[in-house]
Protein backbone atom coordinates (compact mmCIF):
# COMPACT_ATOMS: atom_id res chain seq x y z
CA UNK A 1 0.00 0.00 0.00
CA UNK A 2 2.67 2.21 0.68
CA UNK A 3 4.41 1.51 -2.63
CA UNK A 4 1.32 2.14 -4.31
CA UNK A 5 0.83 5.52 -2.38
CA UNK A 6 4.28 6.30 -3.77
CA UNK A 7 3.68 5.55 -7.20
CA UNK A 8 0.52 7.75 -7.43
CA UNK A 9 2.76 10.37 -6.14
CA UNK A 10 5.70 10.04 -8.55
CA UNK A 11 2.83 10.23 -11.58
CA UNK A 12 1.29 13.13 -10.26
CA UNK A 13 4.39 14.65 -9.99
CA UNK A 14 5.54 14.32 -13.35
CA UNK A 15 1.83 15.41 -14.33
CA UNK A 16 2.75 18.48 -12.91
CA UNK A 17 6.29 18.82 -14.99
CA UNK A 18 4.85 17.73 -17.77
CA UNK A 19 2.20 20.43 -17.41
CA UNK A 20 4.69 22.94 -16.53
CA UNK A 21 6.65 22.01 -20.11
CA UNK A 22 3.49 22.59 -21.66
CA UNK A 23 2.67 26.15 -19.93
CA UNK A 24 6.48 27.20 -20.52
CA UNK A 25 6.33 26.04 -24.31
CA UNK A 26 3.15 27.87 -24.46
CA UNK A 27 4.87 30.95 -23.40
CA UNK A 28 7.92 31.09 -25.59
CA UNK A 29 5.46 30.73 -28.45
CA UNK A 30 3.54 33.71 -27.77
CA UNK A 31 6.77 35.54 -27.49
CA UNK A 32 7.51 34.61 -30.51
CA UNK A 33 4.63 35.77 -31.96
CA UNK A 34 4.77 38.65 -30.55
CA UNK A 35 8.00 40.57 -30.38
CA UNK A 36 8.64 40.86 -34.21
CA UNK A 37 4.90 42.78 -34.18
CA UNK A 38 6.14 44.66 -31.69
CA UNK A 39 9.73 45.11 -33.18
CA UNK A 40 8.58 46.52 -36.64
CA UNK A 41 10.70 49.31 -37.68
CA UNK A 42 8.69 52.45 -38.46
CA UNK A 43 10.02 55.80 -39.77
CA UNK A 44 8.90 59.07 -39.35
CA UNK A 45 6.67 60.74 -42.19
CA UNK A 46 8.64 63.48 -43.97
CA UNK A 47 8.21 66.12 -46.59
CA UNK A 48 10.39 65.33 -49.68
CA UNK A 49 11.53 68.31 -51.89
CA UNK A 50 12.09 67.53 -55.67
CA UNK A 51 15.09 68.25 -57.28
CA UNK A 52 15.63 68.80 -60.73
CA UNK A 53 17.49 66.33 -62.77
CA UNK A 54 17.97 64.19 -65.96
CA UNK A 55 15.60 61.08 -66.37
CA UNK A 56 17.07 58.35 -63.87
CA UNK A 57 20.18 60.82 -62.45
CA UNK A 58 20.57 62.77 -58.94
CA UNK A 59 22.39 65.21 -60.07
CA UNK A 60 21.06 68.80 -60.24
CA UNK A 61 20.38 70.60 -63.60
CA UNK A 62 18.92 74.05 -64.42
CA UNK A 63 18.06 76.89 -62.17
CA UNK A 64 17.46 75.71 -58.49
CA UNK A 65 17.49 77.14 -55.14
CA UNK A 66 18.52 74.78 -52.56
CA UNK A 67 17.40 76.60 -49.54
CA UNK A 68 13.74 77.13 -50.80
CA UNK A 69 13.44 73.97 -52.91
CA UNK A 70 12.22 76.78 -56.16
CA UNK A 71 12.85 76.01 -59.57
CA UNK A 72 12.86 78.72 -62.17
CA UNK A 73 12.34 77.41 -65.46
CA UNK A 74 10.80 79.37 -68.86
CA UNK A 75 8.50 77.20 -71.50
CA UNK A 76 9.73 77.93 -74.93
CA UNK A 77 8.31 79.38 -77.24
CA UNK A 78 10.03 78.57 -79.90
CA UNK A 79 12.25 75.49 -81.33
CA UNK A 80 12.41 71.71 -80.84
CA UNK A 81 11.69 69.68 -77.96
CA UNK A 82 13.41 68.92 -75.02
CA UNK A 83 14.85 68.27 -71.55
CA UNK A 84 14.44 71.20 -68.47
CA UNK A 85 17.97 71.93 -67.45
CA UNK A 86 19.76 69.73 -70.13
CA UNK A 87 22.27 72.07 -72.31
CA UNK A 88 20.58 74.66 -70.94
CA UNK A 89 17.17 74.17 -72.27
CA UNK A 90 14.11 75.91 -70.65
CA UNK A 91 17.28 77.98 -68.22
CA UNK A 92 17.00 81.24 -70.86
CA UNK A 93 14.39 82.93 -72.16
CA UNK A 94 13.53 82.93 -76.08
CA UNK A 95 11.20 84.93 -78.29
CA UNK A 96 8.26 83.41 -81.25
CA UNK A 97 6.16 85.54 -83.75
CA UNK A 98 2.64 85.21 -82.77
CA UNK A 99 0.55 82.80 -83.56
CA UNK A 100 2.44 80.61 -81.19
CA UNK A 101 2.79 76.85 -80.75
CA UNK A 102 5.50 75.80 -79.15
CA UNK A 103 7.93 73.06 -78.21
CA UNK A 104 7.20 70.47 -75.39
CA UNK A 105 10.04 70.94 -72.38
CA UNK A 106 9.97 68.01 -69.97
CA UNK A 107 11.10 68.28 -66.67
CA UNK A 108 12.06 65.81 -64.14
CA UNK A 109 11.86 66.35 -60.54
CA UNK A 110 13.77 63.57 -58.25
CA UNK A 111 12.47 62.44 -54.76
CA UNK A 112 14.30 59.80 -52.57
CA UNK A 113 11.99 58.93 -50.99
CA UNK A 114 13.92 56.81 -47.46
CA UNK A 115 13.46 53.42 -47.37
CA UNK A 116 10.06 52.35 -45.09
CA UNK A 117 7.80 54.85 -46.36
CA UNK A 118 5.45 55.62 -49.28
CA UNK A 119 4.63 58.81 -51.41
CA UNK A 120 1.58 59.48 -50.16
CA UNK A 121 0.96 63.65 -51.21
CA UNK A 122 2.21 65.76 -53.43
CA UNK A 123 2.28 69.48 -53.68
CA UNK A 124 3.07 71.42 -56.85
CA UNK A 125 3.03 75.24 -56.29
CA UNK A 126 3.34 77.24 -59.26
CA UNK A 127 4.07 80.91 -59.46
CA UNK A 128 2.85 82.35 -63.46
CA UNK A 129 1.87 79.12 -64.86
CA UNK A 130 -1.12 80.26 -67.30
CA UNK A 131 -3.89 78.08 -67.48
CA UNK A 132 -7.24 78.61 -67.96
CA UNK A 133 -8.69 81.26 -66.52
CA UNK A 134 -5.44 82.72 -65.43
CA UNK A 135 -3.94 83.83 -68.89
CA UNK A 136 -1.62 87.04 -68.94
CA UNK A 137 -1.54 88.13 -71.27
CA UNK A 138 -5.07 87.05 -72.17
CA UNK A 139 -5.10 85.05 -75.24
CA UNK A 140 -1.73 83.34 -73.80
CA UNK A 141 -1.85 80.01 -72.34
CA UNK A 142 -0.01 77.01 -70.98
CA UNK A 143 -0.17 73.42 -70.61
CA UNK A 144 1.14 71.22 -67.62
CA UNK A 145 1.19 67.34 -68.88
CA UNK A 146 1.22 64.85 -66.08
CA UNK A 147 2.57 61.09 -66.47
CA UNK A 148 -0.28 59.11 -64.18
CA UNK A 149 2.51 57.57 -62.13
CA UNK A 150 1.63 56.17 -59.04
CA UNK A 151 -1.92 57.38 -58.86
CA UNK A 152 -1.00 60.84 -60.54
CA UNK A 153 -3.53 62.10 -63.78
CA UNK A 154 -2.28 61.22 -67.36
CA UNK A 155 -3.06 63.41 -69.62
CA UNK A 156 -2.70 67.20 -70.81
CA UNK A 157 -4.61 70.10 -69.02
CA UNK A 158 -4.56 73.73 -69.86
CA UNK A 159 -7.36 74.23 -67.20
CA UNK A 160 -6.81 74.70 -63.47
CA UNK A 161 -11.12 74.45 -63.42
CA UNK A 162 -10.17 70.60 -65.16
CA UNK A 163 -7.87 69.88 -62.90
CA UNK A 164 -9.78 70.81 -59.84
CA UNK A 165 -12.66 68.66 -61.02
CA UNK A 166 -10.39 65.28 -61.38
CA UNK A 167 -10.74 62.97 -58.10
CA UNK A 168 -8.23 63.20 -55.48
CA UNK A 169 -6.90 66.71 -56.71
CA UNK A 170 -7.18 70.07 -55.44
CA UNK A 171 -6.79 73.74 -56.50
CA UNK A 172 -5.56 76.35 -54.08
CA UNK A 173 -5.25 79.91 -54.88
CA UNK A 174 -3.51 81.70 -52.84
CA UNK A 175 -3.80 85.09 -54.26
CA UNK A 176 -7.65 85.03 -56.25
CA UNK A 177 -8.23 86.50 -59.15
CA UNK A 178 -4.12 86.00 -60.50
CA UNK A 179 -1.77 83.14 -61.01
CA UNK A 180 0.73 84.84 -58.94
CA UNK A 181 0.71 81.47 -56.19
CA UNK A 182 -1.41 78.77 -57.30
CA UNK A 183 -1.22 75.20 -55.59
CA UNK A 184 -2.04 71.56 -57.04
CA UNK A 185 -2.02 69.41 -54.33
CA UNK A 186 -3.04 65.71 -55.52
CA UNK A 187 -3.70 63.28 -52.37
CA UNK A 188 -4.14 59.31 -51.76
CA UNK A 189 -1.17 58.43 -53.93
CA UNK A 190 0.76 55.56 -53.70
CA UNK A 191 4.70 56.25 -55.33
CA UNK A 192 6.95 53.32 -54.58
CA UNK A 193 5.60 51.77 -51.25
CA UNK A 194 8.63 50.74 -49.20
CA UNK A 195 10.90 53.84 -50.79
CA UNK A 196 13.18 54.12 -53.44
CA UNK A 197 14.30 56.39 -56.17
CA UNK A 198 11.26 58.53 -58.09
CA UNK A 199 11.50 60.57 -60.96
CA UNK A 200 8.55 62.71 -61.63
CA UNK A 201 7.59 63.54 -64.84
CA UNK A 202 6.25 67.03 -65.75
CA UNK A 203 5.71 68.48 -69.49
CA UNK A 204 5.05 72.24 -70.23
CA UNK A 205 3.79 73.80 -73.82
CA UNK A 206 2.73 77.16 -74.63
CA UNK A 207 0.81 78.66 -77.72
CA UNK A 208 -1.38 81.43 -78.12
CA UNK A 209 -4.50 82.36 -79.90
CA UNK A 210 -3.75 86.35 -80.88
CA UNK A 211 -2.03 86.03 -84.14
CA UNK A 212 0.27 89.29 -84.10
CA UNK A 213 3.64 90.53 -82.33
CA UNK A 214 6.76 88.79 -81.08
CA UNK A 215 6.54 87.83 -77.70
CA UNK A 216 9.32 86.62 -75.11
CA UNK A 217 8.27 84.57 -72.72
CA UNK A 218 9.58 85.93 -68.55
CA UNK A 219 10.65 83.04 -65.52
CA UNK A 220 8.36 80.58 -63.96
CA UNK A 221 8.50 79.15 -60.63
CA UNK A 222 7.68 76.07 -59.31
CA UNK A 223 8.32 74.08 -55.92
CA UNK A 224 7.14 70.58 -55.90
CA UNK A 225 7.05 68.76 -52.62
CA UNK A 226 6.28 64.72 -51.86
CA UNK A 227 4.80 64.01 -48.06
CA UNK A 228 5.48 60.42 -47.33
CA UNK A 229 3.99 57.95 -44.65
CA UNK A 230 5.42 55.35 -42.95
CA UNK A 231 5.18 51.88 -44.51
CA UNK A 232 6.16 49.09 -41.55
CA UNK A 233 8.66 47.06 -42.76
CA UNK A 234 10.38 44.24 -40.06
CA UNK A 235 13.78 44.87 -39.00
CA UNK A 236 17.03 42.70 -40.41
CA UNK A 237 17.05 41.76 -36.51
CA UNK A 238 13.57 40.96 -36.01
CA UNK A 239 13.36 38.02 -38.88
CA UNK A 240 16.34 36.59 -37.57
CA UNK A 241 14.93 36.53 -34.06
CA UNK A 242 11.24 35.37 -35.52
CA UNK A 243 13.85 32.61 -37.49
CA UNK A 244 15.73 31.62 -34.45
CA UNK A 245 12.67 31.56 -32.24
CA UNK A 246 10.65 29.08 -34.58
CA UNK A 247 13.88 27.08 -34.59
CA UNK A 248 13.82 26.82 -30.86
CA UNK A 249 10.22 26.27 -30.62
CA UNK A 250 10.33 23.24 -32.68
CA UNK A 251 13.79 22.26 -30.68
CA UNK A 252 11.85 22.51 -27.39
CA UNK A 253 8.48 20.30 -29.13
CA UNK A 254 10.54 17.34 -30.04
CA UNK A 255 12.50 17.17 -26.67
CA UNK A 256 9.09 17.31 -24.61
CA UNK A 257 7.26 14.50 -26.58
CA UNK A 258 10.37 12.99 -25.40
Amino acid sequence: MHLALLTKQKRSKCGLIKEEKVKTLKHIINLVIIIPFLSVGMVDAQTIMGIPTQDGDTTKVGLYDELTGTVSYYIPLDGSDGTYGVDSYGTTPDSAWAPIDGPTMDMYLYFGIPIGETGQTLTLNFTDLDLLPHNDPSGFMETLILPGDGGLPNGSYNSYGVLGGLPDVQVINHNPGTNNDISLVFTNLSILPGGGDFWLQLGFEADSTFTWGKWTNISEDLTASLDTTPTPTPEPGTILLLGSGLVGVAGLRKRYKK
